[in-house]
């Protein structure tokens, strides 16, 4: 797995990380039990410039990952939770924005480095954790993807887009990962609760309708690199007469009266 140039290249309007500020663990849990690759560290916050109205959030871990994070071996549960108005509402359900994201799991396949067409749903949670409420389908895809441009902290990422989720300036998160390792109790940490300002929502709107609305929700918002070119053939000839080899410029010139034409050497095995 690459590095994620999206996060290496300057093309970013906006990062920030929240949530990091001491492990919170569910009760009865030592947190050193916890697998390192299981230890959520904080969560990220991008706003590209080539869209506006994307917002990359990751769960980033305290440490690097392998090369199959979340195969079925590790048993790694991870997701996160975006919400509004208040920084409490999750618990007195009285958000009027609540949204769950998670990573696949168990995931066998390649793993993409980049946004692709490998997405997660995201759905709404209603009002609180204990509104009663069923999880709704948001219907915005969401483009995921192994992050390491930071080589101390694997992470896992989510192209969400702010419109089709209604997403506010001010977002209040947090995330949760664990490892379901049949121990009782279930191995789970999370970050902290915390919110951030994104300076640029006010451009959401106009960029999800230059990117074709609600069609264009779960396009990947950059492309992959352009593939290698093809090995052009030489720009000389090698034509020998004796012991005598000559290099004639140009790839399709003919060899001196006497000389005979060399063929490429192959750089097969």
């Amino acid at each position: 797995m690459g590095i994620n140039r999206a996060f290496a290249d300057g093309s970013m309007l906006w990062s920030t990380s929240i949530g990091y500020g001491g492990r919170r663990v569910n009760t009865g849990t030592d947190v050193t039990a916890i697998p390192q690759y299981a230890r959520v560290r904080d969560i990220t916050f991008s706003v590209p410039k080539a869209n506006p109205d994307v917002l990359i959030v990751g769960i980033r871990f305290d440490g690097p990952f392998d090369i199959s994070p979340l195969g079925s071996d590790k048993q790694l549960s991870a997701n996160i939770r975006l919400y509004s108005p208040t920084k409490y509402c999750i618990y007195d359900n009285t958000c009027d924005k609540y949204v769950f994201i998670g990573a696949p799991s168990p995931w066998n396949s390649s793993y993409p480095n980049s946004p692709s067409t490998a997405s997660v749903n995201v759905f709404f949670l209603g009002k609180g954790d204990s509104s009663g409420e069923a999880p709704k389908d948001a219907k915005c895809p969401a483009p995921w993807w192994i992050d390491n441009s930071n080589p101390q902290y694997g992470a896992v990422d989510f192209q969400l887009s702010i419109t089709c989720l209604g997403l506010p300036r001010d977002i209040f998160a947090y995330s949760l990962a664990g490892a379901n390792l049949t121990l009782t109790p279930n191995l789970f940490n999370f970050t902290q609760l915390d919110d951030a300002v994104n300076p640029f929502w006010e451009l959401a709107s106009t960029a999800y309708a230059s990117h074709g609305g609600l069609s264009g929700v779960g396009t990947p918002y950059i492309t992959s690199p352009n593939p290698a070119k093809p090995i052009q053939p030489p720009s000389f000839i090698t034509c020998k007469k004796g012991k005598i080899l000559k290099k004639i410029t140009g790839g399709k010139s003919l060899c001196p009266n006497g000389y005979s034409k060399q063929p490429l050497l192959s750089s097969s095995n």
